[in-house]
């Protein structure tokens, strides 16, 4: 049965989202929790799905995909069997990065990131706007990223 976080919990949450390389005694260090008590409540948090995944941040711009989009995609529903998970399969399938289907005025906003504005073109005209059952998109380039580590 999973436990309700506690104070412990979010102090580590909350370190491991500011750098999830550090080690245990580290986080130990900055939140005064016992280093065995830090190992142990990662490893509770993991074994029960709290923490999915261990993860990196990339500098996009040393890769050469400085370009990230924000695509805002609306759905045909005049279509018989129109659905929306089986579009956002389509949309991972031809490269998007991240799919999340959405309320509101917009069914799913995808991301992506290119090289160049060209690169860029060719994936909406060529890919993006052949995938049946997408009646409408824009596309928004992201100029400025911030990013909080709060829970």
């Amino acid at each position: 049965m999973k436990q309700i976080l506690d104070k412990k919990d979010l102090q580590i949450l909350s370190e491991l989202l500011e750098n999830s390389k550090q080690t245990t005694h580290q986080i130990s260090k900055k939140t005064a929790i016992p280093v065995t008590t830090v190992h142990n409540r990662i490893k509770r948090m993991v074994k029960e799905g709290i923490i999915k995944k261990f993860t990196v941040e990339i500098d996009y711009n040393k890769i050469g995909k400085p370009i990230e989009c924000v695509i805002l995609t609306t759905i045909r529903y005049d279509q018989p069997k129109t659905d929306q998970k089986k579009i956002a399969k389509k949309l991972l399938d031809i490269g998007m990065d991240e799919v999340s289907i959405v309320t509101g005025n917009i069914d799913i906003i995808a991301k992506k990131r290119f090289k160049n504005i060209e690169e860029m073109e060719r994936f909406i005209l060529g890919k993006l706007r052949n995938i049946k059952g997408i009646d409408k998109t824009q596309t928004l380039v992201v100029l400025h990223k911030e990013y909080t580590t709060r829970l």
